[in-house]
């Protein structure tokens, strides 16, 4: 499955090392983005929907692995941790 931001950067023209210099970031950061490799900070997710006129909803990040990775991000740090991190015990290093 194509990526929006892939999507949303063709419909435009854009190549990913002009879009990733008008967003700040390198363009192996843009391609990993493009990729689902990794997550998109917030201040990029802000600029990128700013920078095509879109929301910050699923319209930027729609694959079912994005989703997934949120929530158990969510659930690591908020459920199991709520400390903001896991001791040697309860990672399994008692």
């Amino acid at each position: 499955m194509e990526s929006r931001i892939k999507q949303l950067r063709e419909k435009r023209g854009l190549i990913q090392e002009i879009l990733a210099v008008e967003l700040g970031i390198t363009q192996q950061m843009l391609s990993k983005y493009e990729r689902d490799v990794t997550l998109i900070k917030v201040d990029i997710l802000k600029k990128i929907a700013a920078y095509f006129n879109v929301t910050t909803d699923c319209n930027i990040q729609e694959s079912s692995h994005f989703v997934g990775t949120l929530l158990f991000y969510f659930y690591s740090c908020f459920i199991l941790f709520p400390s903001g991190g896991a001791t040697g015990k309860e990672a399994g290093n008692a």
